[in-house]
């Protein structure tokens, strides 16, 4: 198999596994929802440069409320803090969110289908297991890690 198809056949599996992860955390009631920074690696002359770039976590877990669904943690990557972001990863999201203070998350709330129950912070980054200051760095190519 040439490079460029392994690559194709790798994303393809990629985005499925993505989109069963996002599918099974938008099926939960209740959300949290959170971003963090990561330092993202650009090629520069001579030595390589980093920008700024987030995650976008939206995670379930109704362990606390004897839920049977196992724990789920969907991932998204941009380069930007934008506001359409959240309202575009939350469309297919009907339910209530946890999420901290970031004002945008308000335009996905004024759709009527996402409703916001309240602040996490400071358990939001204890809760999905990484720390605010962690020195993450990722690659500017390759795929992003899915937790299931």
């Amino acid at each position: 198999m040439e490079h460029t198809k392994i690559q194709h056949v790798s994303l393809r599996w990629g985005e499925r596994v993505s989109d069963a992860t996002r599918d099974h955390v938008f099926e939960a009631q209740a959300i949290f929802m959170d971003d963090t920074t990561v330092k993202l690696l650009q090629k520069g002359k001579g030595k390589n440069k980093d920008r700024t770039a987030w995650f976008w976590v939206y995670a379930r877990d109704g362990r606390a409320w004897s839920g049977a669904a196992p724990p789920a943690v969907w991932y998204q990557f941009s380069t930007s803090r934008g506001a359409e972001h959240p309202p575009e990863h939350l469309e297919a999201y009907e339910g209530f969110a946890q999420a901290d203070a970031y004002a945008w998350y308000n335009d996905a709330h004024r759709t009527g289908r996402v409703r916001l129950s309240g602040n996490t912070w400071p358990m939001g980054f204890e809760y999905i297991g990484s720390q605010p200051k962690d020195d993450f760095t990722m690659p500017a190519s390759g795929l992003l890690p899915c937790v299931l």
